[in-house]
């Protein structure tokens, strides 16, 4: 029943019947649990598996750790890595020229970036303005977001929101209400942060049209400086920040 790998212990069990077994399975021994099976047949399995673990046991008193302690945070690194690697542009990849652009309601805030990136020689990859395919809102995003390799987000004040908490205090109510981004630009933000990294991913920000109430902040980025709109020097930190990630801009008109 068990099959040696060095000095683990290894029991094979076919919980859903494939078309073939591997060639490397088909030659090993095997225990087949796919498909219905009655509480004695469940049993008698268990039991095999007891008496196999039993025997690997007996023959090797210490048996060695299938990861040990030292190297389970290096193999869970590994494998984040990997994950995360496995959808990331390879390096030998051409000399980006596109920037996938996030936005919300506020059209001014979107033409002024629009009006800027192709003064410095890059594409702006606007969802909305994609061709039409059946594919749903969301499969649209993936398929284009998984090609970035830099990303700009507008933050703007699109919405109300407010803490239930804070709402439903007496004498409160829509006095708690602040200014937020739609709920897509905050989504979109956190998936290009973990896609692509802080250093890919470039937040601007465009000042409510009213000094009341405040604009929301995600609260997990509090403390962090977005460049402003209504400053020109939001420019010049783009450029930099696109020339860093590999972009190759035209020079200021």
């Amino acid at each position: 029943m068990a099959a040696a790998a060095s000095d683990r212990l290894i029991l094979p069990v076919l919980l859903h019947q494939p078309l073939e077994l591997p060639g490397a399975l088909a030659e090993r021994q095997w225990m087949d649990l796919s498909g219905p099976r009655t509480p004695k047949q469940i049993k008698t399995a268990a039991t095999r598996i007891a008496e196999a673990t039993e025997r690997y046991l007996r023959t090797t008193p210490q048996p060695r750790a299938a990861v040990s302690s030292v190297e389970a945070p290096i193999l869970a690194a590994d494998i984040a890595r990997q994950v995360r690697g496995s959808g990331e542009p390879a390096t030998t990849q051409a000399q980006p020229t596109s920037v996938f652009v996030v936005h919300g309601h506020n059209t001014e805030a979107l033409a002024k970036l629009e009006k800027y990136l192709p003064s410095v020689g890059v594409n702006a990859i606007v969802l909305s303005r994609q061709d039409e395919s059946p594919q749903s809102l969301f499969q649209k995003f993936m398929s284009v977001a998984m090609q970035a390799r830099f990303a700009i987000v507008l933050l703007s004040a699109d919405d109300y929101g407010a803490s239930r908490r804070q709402y439903e205090t007496v004498n409160v109510a829509e006095r708690a209400l602040q200014f937020r981004a739609r709920q897509n630009v905050i989504l979109e933000l956190g998936f290009f942060y973990g896609r692509l990294g802080w250093e890919n991913v470039f937040v601007l920000y465009q000042e409510p049209d009213h000094v009341f109430p405040n604009f929301e902040r995600p609260s997990d980025l509090d403390g962090v400086i977005f460049d402003a709109l209504s400053n020109v020097v939001w420019q010049r930190n783009l450029s930099a920040k696109l020339s860093a990630a590999g972009f190759k801009l035209l020079p200021p008109a």
